[in-house]
């Protein structure tokens, strides 16, 4: 079970904006275990609700910035762009750093959650 619960907590990190990656250790888990159905799952749900909370810490972030400050011109920018494209630019949200910042971006300008908290 141990192997399991580092697998999602390492995959549910790896969704956030910490620049940590979960493949390498569902390998290993794939290969200790010799199956590979449990061990993408665990993965997959930790990853998705990793996203979630990325999408959650976006949204309460640039509601408090927001309030305070305003946007400035370079966020209005991104933001335009991401709704521009949608979730079509949430296709790359598994790429490093840039995804994670999508998906925080995405829950700063409000997008629908479901497409945010696929990647």
């Amino acid at each position: 079970m141990l192997p399991y619960a580092g697998l999602f907590v390492l995959s549910f990190l790896a969704a956030t904006v910490l620049p940590l990656g979960s493949e390498a250790t569902l390998v290993a888990v794939v290969a200790a275990r010799g199956e590979i159905l449990a061990p993408v799952l665990v993965a997959t749900v930790g990853n998705v609700l990793g996203s979630c909370t990325t999408y959650w810490i976006g949204r309460r972030t640039a509601e408090a910035f927001v309030r305070r400050r305003g946007l400035a011109r370079g966020e209005e920018r991104a933001a335009l762009v991401l709704r521009r494209y949608g979730g079509s630019a949430l296709l790359i949200s598994s790429l490093p750093v840039v995804g994670d910042a999508l998906v925080a971006l995405a829950g700063a300008t409000g997008m629908a959650r479901g497409p945010s908290c696929s990647g």
